[in-house]
């Protein structure tokens, strides 16, 4: 899939980390879902705190809250982002203790990740995001069992 230079160009002013990793956009510009949702192949809602949260999780923007959204899915945290045949991995970026943003590891080791509003893309390495390396890092990884129909498709 292709998006015009002015979608690339507010993709990386967006996220100038994208410039040094490889990446490619793997579906349209949706507003019915959002990273959270993407992260967890749940697109039908937009998972800040304020449209939508499963029942049990704390209602704020915090990487435990988000922790707690996904473990009322089935994830269960792991030690890492490596790759295991069989796990659904999700790095869960944060600004200290705020959450910004989550992405899926696919089977074949790369990561998928929407961006807000606009395109999903795929890329190789689930650090290559935030805006600072080092300042916005997967502060977490969770995983759920067994990979599904749905997430091989993605």
């Amino acid at each position: 899939m292709t998006i015009s230079d002015e979608d690339a160009a507010e993709l990386l002013s967006l996220f100038p980390n994208l410039k040094i990793s490889p990446w490619k956009v793997t579906s349209s510009k949706a507003a019915t879902y959002n990273c959270i949702g993407w992260a967890m192949q749940e697109t039908r809602n937009w998972w800040p705190i304020y449209y939508y949260w499963p029942p049990g999780a704390e209602r704020t923007e915090s990487v435990a809250a988000c922790r707690q959204a996904f473990e009322s899915r089935g994830f269960e945290a792991c030690q890492s982002s490596d790759l295991e045949p069989g796990f659904v991995k999700v790095a869960i970026y944060a600004q200290g203790y705020e959450l910004t943003h989550a992405a899926r590891q696919l089977p074949s080791g790369t990561w998928t990740s929407k961006l807000g509003l606009l395109e999903d893309i795929g890329r190789v390495h689930p650090l290559h995001l935030g805006e600072d390396a080092s300042a916005s890092q997967a502060g977490k990884a969770v995983s759920r069992g067994h990979i599904s129909k749905r997430d091989t498709t993605a």
